[in-house]
C-alpha cells in the first residue's frame, strides 16, 4: 500500500418536499432598497437526518471492511440553503391551494406573472439541473408566446 495515501467522499440527497416548508414575504423587514425581504420557512426531518447517516455509515463500513483507516466521518447536514441548485419554493401543479405555478410556470393567481427557473420543481436530485430548467423555460415561452398571440394575455 502506498504510505500516507487518501481519498474522502461527499453524499448529496433530497430534501424531501413537504407542504409546511415555504418561502414568502416578510413586510416588516426590508433589504437597503427598502423592498421586503424573503422568509424561508425550513427544516430537516427526521427523514433528512436519517438519510445523513446512512450515507455516511455506509460507505465508511465498505472502506473498513477494504482494510481502510477511516480517520473521519461527519454525518451532520449542512443548513437548509446550503446547495446551490435547491429548487422548489414555486411549486408547479394544477391545484392553485397546492401549488403556486401551473405546467406553463404560470402563476395560477396572476396571469402575466411566469417563474422560469429552478423553483418551479421539486426535488431536484443530486444532478446539476440546467438542462430542466432550460426545457421549462422554452415550454413557457413557447406557451407565452402562442397565449400572446392569441391576445390572451
Amino acid at each position: 500500500m502506498a504510505g500516507g495515501a487518501s481519498f474522502s467522499a461527499k453524499a448529496t440527497g433530497d430534501v424531501l418536499p413537504r407542504f409546511e416548508k415555504l418561502v414568502e414575504i416578510n413586510k416588516s423587514v426590508v433589504d437597503v432598497y427598502d423592498i421586503p425581504v424573503l422568509h424561508f420557512v425550513c427544516k430537516y426531518t427526521d427523514n433528512e437526518f436519517e438519510m445523513m447517516k446512512q450515507s455516511v455509515a455506509t460507505p465508511a463500513e465498505v472502506c473498513r471492511r477494504a482494510g481502510f483507516e477511516v480517520i473521519h466521518t461527519n454525518d451532520k447536514p449542512f443548513p437548509p440553503g446550503h446547495r446551490i441548485h435547491e429548487p422548489g419554493s414555486c411549486r408547479m401543479g394544477n391545484d392553485a391551494r397546492r401549488s403556486v405555478l401551473n405546467g406553463y410556470n404560470q402563476r395560477h393567481d396572476i396571469k402575466h406573472l411566469f417563474v422560469v427557473n429552478g423553483s418551479s420543481f421539486v426535488p431536484a436530485g443530486t444532478q446539476n439541473p440546467a438542462m430542466t430548467i432550460c426545457a421549462l423555460a422554452m415550454r413557457a415561452s413557447e406557451y407565452l408566446a402562442d397565449q400572446l398571440s392569441k391576445k390572451e394575455l
